[in-house]
Order: structure tokens, then C-alpha cells, then sequence
């Protein structure tokens, strides 16, 4: 068994390309494609917090459902991709949400390189603060 001990990879061809083969060898894949570029576990009751994040530096209560998750380091533009989960309930009554980009009329930006604002909405279909706001982001860094 090796172990490569390193605090620092940088492509040979350019830095950011570092290509990994699949398991099978018949695929590959770019390293830096495949990384989650931010993400945030978001406690939406009460006072909010983050519990956990990387590269979010703040996240905002905008009023019930709706919240505010600022980016440590831009995106390259806003054509990345976002994954959401969340937890609504407890105990018995733990339900599984549904969270999307905030969209409402006469709001044009809910997704820019520097933010994203999100709604969460409950099992009766009506807005609602959440225990666990949980978002994944997936693209290129500026």
C-alpha cells in the first residue's frame, strides 16, 4: 500500500486540469468538475444558523421559507447547478420537503455569482421555515 501525501495538486497540462480514470477504466472524469464548489446546512427555525458549510459565508432570514446563502467565493457565472433537501417537522411528523430557487413575480434575481435565495416549502404546500435547509452547488469557481 502507497500513501501520497500532498497539501497542494496542480494539473501538469494547465492547474486545474487533473483528470481521474474510473474504476472500470473505461471512463474519466475532471477532478475540479466534480467537486461541490458550496454547500449548507441551514437550521431555518427561529434565529437561523448555519451548522455546517463550505465556501458560504452567511445566510439570511428573508421571512418564513425564505432564506439567503452568500457565497464565500463567486461563481464563474450563474449557469451552475444547485441541489436541494430539507427536513420539516419532528418526531412522528418529520417530513421531506420540497426547496427550489426563489421565484417570485417581479423578482429577477434569485441565483447570481455571488448568492442564491431559496424558498422551502412545507407538506401543506404553503411556505415555511425549516429545521434542515440543505443546498449543494456544482460549477465553476470565479
Amino acid at each position: 500500500m502507497s500513501t501520497i501525501l500532498v497539501d497542494n495538486l496542480t494539473g501538469k497540462t494547465s492547474a486545474g486540469s487533473i483528470t481521474v480514470t474510473s474504476e472500470g477504466g473505461a471512463a474519466t472524469q475532471s477532478l475540479q468538475q466534480g467537486l461541490a464548489k458550496a454547500w449548507a446546512n441551514l437550521n431555518g427555525i427561529g434565529t437561523i444558523a448555519l451548522r455546517d458549510s463550505l465556501n458560504i459565508s452567511s445566510a439570511t432570514d428573508l421571512g418564513t421559507g425564505y432564506y439567503k446563502k452568500s457565497y464565500t467565493n463567486s461563481m464563474s457565472n450563474i449557469n451552475y447547478s444547485s441541489v436541494f433537501g430539507g427536513q420539516y417537522g419532528s418526531g412522528a411528523g418529520v417530513y421531506t420537503t420540497l426547496i427550489g430557487i426563489r421565484n417570485e413575480t417581479n423578482y429577477d434575481d434569485p441565483v447570481t455569482t455571488t448568492f442564491i435565495e431559496i424558498v422551502t416549502i412545507g407538506h401543506d404546500g404553503a411556505t415555511d421555515d425549516h429545521e434542515c435547509a440543505n443546498t449543494n452547488i456544482h460549477g465553476d469557481l470565479a
